[in-house]
């Protein structure tokens, strides 16, 4: 991981790992700090493996 990477770790209300991921640190400004992820960045759920997207989050 460089500089600019950041582990991305969410977690559920009972503080149990959801899914987890690097990002890019795009910048920072008066509403805080803005992350990126590549189209088919591979996110990892829980305690499971990787999880492969088939399609893009986000298509606009």
């Amino acid at each position: 991981m460089d500089a600019d990477e950041v582990l991305v770790s969410v977690r559920k209300y009972d503080n149990s790992p959801h899914w987890h991921h690097s990002m890019v640190r795009l910048g920072e400004d008066e509403h805080g700090v803005w992350l990126g992820a590549a189209v088919g960045t591979v996110y990892s759920k829980g305690v499971q493996g990787p999880v492969y997207p088939t399609t893009p989050a986000c298509t606009s």
